[in-house]
């Protein structure tokens, strides 16, 4: 059921639903993942959008070099427009993560 992650990572994923404009993972990061700082793929009739639901939480997660939207255990951003990855982790750490593109 998990899958190996992108971007080089060593995480795995559950795939929910993954089409041209929507996609819906469950995210399992264990103890000592990274992901490099990266963009994703831009799509140029397509701006893309994030929304990650941090599910349980490590002592450091995911960041975001720019604007991004904030609050809790949510994050909003642009991934094909900002770098983002991972810092190695302590604690293994579980994320919803959802995806969708617009003209």
């Amino acid at each position: 059921m998990w899958k190996k992650g992108k971007e080089e990572g060593s995480y795995s994923r559950i795939v929910f639903l993954n089409t041209f404009l929507f996609d819906c993972y469950i995210l399992k990061f264990p103890i000592g993942c990274s992901v490099m700082r990266h963009k994703d793929t831009k799509i140029r009739t397509h701006k893309q959008y994030r929304l990650n639901v941090v599910l349980k939480k490590s002592s450091n997660d995911v960041y975001v070099e720019g604007p991004t939207k904030k609050w809790w255990r949510f994050e909003f951003f642009r991934p094909d427009t900002y770098f983002h990855g991972l810092r190695p982790i302590t604690d293994t750490m579980y994320m919803l993560s959802v995806g969708y593109r617009l003209k």
